[in-house]
């Protein structure tokens, strides 16, 4: 009977139209978003500058509290799209639910400790004595209705990840709207509303969450019912949270580094005093709207690489990051050359306060020098943690924050005074972007070097001897002597002492000393020999294209064949006479040659026409 494959939308097409078709839906929701911000500041500085200065140390706390929640978020839709990729729609309801309650234990954790304790901490970032009951006074609203903050950002993620990319925007834009009618009336009061000043903001900025919540649950209870209320079992819970917080923790880590490290400028920038901190707070802002495009270009390519990157399709995510840098790379450019004539015109739009004014002139002209540089970060950062290398984006971030920009920034206080802070800045999102370019070579130019890192190419003798396990040597040498009859195959000393097997510059599979036998295979392929008992999910790369078996029955001579067969077809075209008699060894049916010409031509890196498998994928016939 033949397997059903679900169409997978993102490996077909033109890859420009599929990422305009993502970013568009998370631009428009970035806008909202930002939007609430920009309010808040425009009807903020009207104030004054103590409060603008107020609200400029409330931003590393708030950025971290609110990053921690998307790592949650993060964690919440890869777990939830997991488990509804492989059809198990109650399991992704569970999982939704679970990821309510951590978001309710967090909630409770941070609302306790924030009220508590928000006195020492903006005293540590800086803020004088005149300005921490003003800070307080927002910062107890805001600590206090940070339920309506963290668990719709979760809430998002289980929509993200059952395919709602509208509703997340939709919930946006009631808080954008909800934002700017209620800023206003909180902030300046009028008829039975009283004046509230800064605390007004907090209570607009409360009530914009709280709309936007009831919309999400609305869609996420009622519509799509991926919530249920059953209590759930302490051991369910662990688990539930343990595929969340696997993803989750990282990226959390990874997304809190940059609001530590604005902690720490902050606490640079306040020794100018309370105007140049008011400009520092207002230019962060306008550079969160500035950089809305790549922002939303960099939440569209996280899908998109994550798919094609699972089905081998190396071209389509070379061609994505490389038209990522491009338009970024523009667009920061851009932005720097209309920002040195309008500097002073858009400040002027926040404040009239002189010397506020100028801080923040000198800042829209000298920190969009580095918007490229951050810009080139940020794709590099998204594109890291779609192909599964994570740990590399969290570097890439310390990098650029904690080891960069906190110390240039010091040193350029020290020397120039607060335009040396701004300096300081741009000179990490330069270096940074520089890293960030070279670590992505192997990605944006595939054929530039080999997946074993050009490792030594070894023969069956020294690959037996590294492997070092009796137990596996006579299966392990009746294997390599088979596979190495295939053309062009080598055998390389691949990481952590396995036994990488490879053909030209494609690694065809590699081998671990316990015996185990990793392969990559286009997904309609593997699903279906999965499905066979043939292999199973690679246990650390699931649904990303890896695949496992063991070298002690004859599939691993088999998968290697097959691998080899589909790079010859693509290379070479399946009417070559050498493909043809490796197909012969495999296939005794036109079906399976005919899934075997479809994945390969796709797996070679195909730009063109998705063509789903509407017969049986698996070779096996």
């Amino acid at each position: 009977m033949a397997a059903t494959v679900e169409k997978p939308s993102l490996l077909e097409g033109d890859v420009d139209t599929s990422l305009k078709r993502l970013a568009m839906p998370m631009a428009l929701g970035l806008v909202f978003m930002i939007m609430v911000n920009i309010i808040d500041t425009y009807w903020i500085g009207q104030l004054g500058t103590d409060e603008l200065a107020a609200m400029t140390f409330t931003f590393p706390v708030v950025g971290i509290v609110s990053n921690i929640a998307f790592g949650i978020m993060i964690g919440t839709s890869t777990a939830v799209a997991r488990q509804l990729g492989q059809g198990k729609r109650a399991e992704a309801k569970l999982i939704t639910t679970h990821a309510l309650y951590l978001g309710l234990f967090l909630v409770i954790l941070v609302s306790v400790v924030g009220v508590y304790a928000q006195g020492a901490i903006f005293r540590a970032l800086g803020a004088s004595e005149e300005l921490i009951p003003i800070v307080k006074r927002y910062m107890t609203i805001w600590f206090l209705g940070v339920i309506f903050l963290i668990v719709p950002l979760i809430a998002n993620g289980a929509l993200r990840a059952d395919g709602d990319a509208k509703t997340p925007m939709y919930v946006m834009l009631i808080a954008a709207i909800t934002n700017a009618v209620f800023d206003p009336l909180f902030i300046y009061g009028w008829g039975p509303v009283p004046a509230m000043g800064l605390e007004g903001a907090a209570y607009a900025t409360l009530a914009a969450r709280i709309f936007g919540m009831l919309f999400a649950f609305r869609v996420l209870v009622f519509k799509l019912k991926l919530v249920d209320f059953t209590p759930p079992s302490f051991g369910r819970l662990k688990q539930s949270w343990h595929q969340i917080l696997s993803v989750g923790l990282p990226a959390t880590v990874t997304n809190v580094l940059g609001p530590v490290a604005v902690a720490l400028i902050t606490t640079v920038v306040a020794v100018h005093g309370d105007e140049a901190l008011a400009a520092y707070g207002i230019g962060a802002r306008v550079d969160a709207l500035i950089l809305m495009a790549p922002s939303a270009l960099c939440g569209a390519l996280s899908p998109f690489i994550g798919q094609n990157w699972g089905a081998h399709l190396g071209d389509r995510v070379s061609r994505a990051v490389r038209l990522a840098l491009k338009f970024v790379i523009l667009w920061g450019l851009g932005s720097l050359a209309v920002l040195l004539v309008a500097a002073e015109l858009i400040a002027s739009i926040f404040t009239d306060e002189p010397e506020v004014l100028r801080a923040l002139s000198l800042y829209l002209r000298i920190i969009p020098i580095g918007y490229a540089g951050l810009a080139v970060v940020l794709v590099a950062s998204s594109t890291f943690n779609a192909v599964d290398r994570a740990i590399r984006s969290t570097w890439l971030s310390l990098l650029r924050t904690i080891v960069l920009a906190v110390p240039a920034a010091w040193i350029g206080s020290h020397y120039l005074g607060i335009n040396g802070v701004f300096i300081g800045l741009v000179t990490a999102s330069v270096i940074s972007s520089l890293f960030a370019v070279r670590w992505l070579r192997t990605i944006t130019q595939p054929k530039s070097e080999l997946t074993a890192d050009k490792s030594e190419v070894i023969s069956i003798d020294e690959a037996i001897d590294m492997m070092n396990s009796e137990r596996n040597s006579q299966s392990l040498s009746e294997l390599l002597k088979d596979v190495k009859s295939l053309e062009d195959l080598v055998l390389r000393k691949a990481r952590r002492s396995t036994v990488g097997l490879f053909v030209g510059e494609r690694e065809l599979a590699h081998i671990h000393k316990d015996g185990s036998f990793d392969i990559p295979l286009p997904v309609e392929i593997g699903r279906n020999l999965v499905r066979l008992g043939a292999v199973t999910h690679h246990p650390g790369h699931d649904d990303l294209g890896w695949y496992r078996g063991s070298i002690e029955n004859d599939s691993a001579k088999w998968l290697t064949r097959m691998a080899h067969v589909l790079y010859e077809i693509s290379k070479r075209g399946i009417d070559d006479e050498i493909t043809q008699e490796e197909i012969k060894i495999l296939c005794v049916s036109e079906q399976c040659v005919n899934a075997l010409r479809r994945s390969a031509s796709r797996w070679n890196l195909n730009l063109g026409k998705y063509e789903p498998f509407d017969q049986e994928v698996s070779p096996a016939t």
